[in-house]
């Protein structure tokens, strides 16, 4: 009776005994490939849109300038004077962004916010900026930013460095 049972039992397995049909494994197939290229699509669109974002900005970096032509503070550092001109450029600027420096590395930073035409200049200090807080300055940098979508500074790399900085009692 079992050897019965037991052949009963392999009958019965061999009937249900089907693969999965072409056309279900073709759907599959088609839809694998469908997600796929909905998550590379993701990928290369988001890396496209950010390497524009940063072409648009390096273009209009490299199409304007400004440079420092006087400056001159204490050696205390609590007191600087500097002027900057826009050399090149009609892009509207966010602004400049100012740096003191002394030879032994130390440094400040200060945003002057605003446009400035082609040829203009402007003077620090400007309101607010009353303290370097650096001891004998040597150099005083330059670098124009320009305000993202988000408004935040996109400060663009590359300046002259001026190194003619007068030093005051």
């Amino acid at each position: 009776m079992y050897f019965r049972i037991r052949e009963k039992v392999k009958e019965m397995m061999k009937k249900n005994r089907r693969g999965i049909s072409s056309i279900i494994a073709t759907l599959i197939l088609v839809l694998l490939t469908v997600v796929l290229i909905g998550v590379v699509w993701v990928v290369v669109n988001g890396i496209v849109s950010n390497s524009t974002k940063q072409a648009s900005s390096g273009a209009q970096c490299f199409n304007s300038g400004v440079e420092v032509t006087y400056a001159a503070c204490n050696y205390a550092g609590t007191s600087c004077n500097a002027t900057v001109q826009r050399t090149t450029g009609t892009d509207v600027l966010g602004g400049v962004a100012v740096v003191f420096k002394n030879a032994g590395g130390n440094s400040n930073l200060t945003y002057i916010d605003g446009n400035i035409n082609t040829l203009a200049s402007v003077s620090i200090p400007a309101p607010g900026f009353n303290t370097v807080s650096v001891t004998n300055v040597t150099e005083v940098d330059a670098a124009i930013y320009f305000k993202d979508a988000s408004g935040n500074k996109q400060v663009c790399q590359g300046y002259t460095p001026f190194t003619s900085v007068q030093l005051t009692p």
